[in-house]
């Protein structure tokens, strides 16, 4: 028998200025009777505002990851379930804002009992930079299954840029492996990605440190809960042309604890005094 309500689990990190307008846009969607927010180690007070939007809210007192957050989400929902009526779960990034008010077409499928998960189709956005061997292999399997692509090139540089039909999708990352002229058999891991802000995504920085251990053939290191949390402060800088931080010097880095980048002056004399 297909649930007949839905729980929306949203995995929060930092997410304070944007985190009470996805709760309510969420909160509109139908059958959803439950919201919650997984404060997943965060430095700011996403907690609060979540709960102040209506959400429930479960929380790390340190980051575990946005896998060990959607565990935590489900376990949660699990426990305020009706006996023998489990409720559907919808998967929401944080960041969406009011765009999550479009997630409404993944959820009747689901209770009509036509389909047992669904996932939306939408152009990769800068808050999602996913495409290593593991999100290919996904990719893979999809169109296999119901020859639909999952990524598509923009006409455009912003989230909600159209998606670009005249081209083919396109890898964002690949994996590779070769044997030298010596015999020695190496791998590369490579990603089209890396501008200034593009680290600050956890998806992201997940995938570079997989895809690091991948190349090291490290494959048993590759844990959904592993830490991947800054060390030390990190702001970067927003891409642009000009706009990097004037007058760093290697010193600024010598502690762990340094931030990233050691200041955010981006308009002053970039000449040496």
């Amino acid at each position: 028998m297909p649930p007949v309500s839905v729980a929306a689990i949203i995995p929060a990190k930092s997410e304070a200025d944007r985190i009470a307008a996805t709760v309510a846009a969420v909160a509109t969607l139908p059958s959803v009777d439950l919201v919650v927010v997984v404060d997943d180690g965060s430095t700011d007070d996403t907690a609060e505002r979540a709960r102040s939007a209506g959400a429930q809210v479960v929380r790390h007192q340190v980051n575990h990851g946005k896998a060990a957050a959607m565990m935590t989400g489900a376990k949660y929902v699990a426990t305020h379930d009706a006996p023998g009526q489990p409720r559907a779960l919808l998967f929401v990034d944080a960041d969406l804002q009011g765009s999550a008010a479009n997630l409404a077409p993944l959820i009747a499928p689901v209770l009509a009992g036509e389909a047992d998960m669904t996932i939306a189709n939408i152009p990769r956005a800068n808050s999602s930079k996913g495409g290593g061997r593991i999100v290919r292999l996904a990719q893979r399997r999809i169109r296999t299954r119901t020859g639909r692509e999952i990524a598509q090139p923009l006409n455009g540089m912003t989230s909600d840029s159209p998606a670009d039909t005249t081209k083919p999708p396109m890898p964002s990352e690949w994996t590779r492996t070769y044997k030298s002229p010596s015999g020695k058999e190496g791998r590369v891991f490579t990603t089209l990605y890396g501008t200034s802000e593009d680290i600050t995504n956890e998806g992201y920085r997940r995938m570079i440190v997989n895809g690091i251990f991948w190349s090291l053939g490290l494959e048993d290191q590759i844990k959904p809960g592993l830490n991947i949390s800054f060390v030390g402060a990190a702001k970067p800088n927003t891409f642009g042309g000009g706009a990097y931080a004037r007058g760093i010097k290697p010193e600024m880095y010598v502690g762990f604890e340094s931030s990233i980048p050691a200041n955010n002056n981006t308009k002053g004399s970039s000449k040496p005094k």
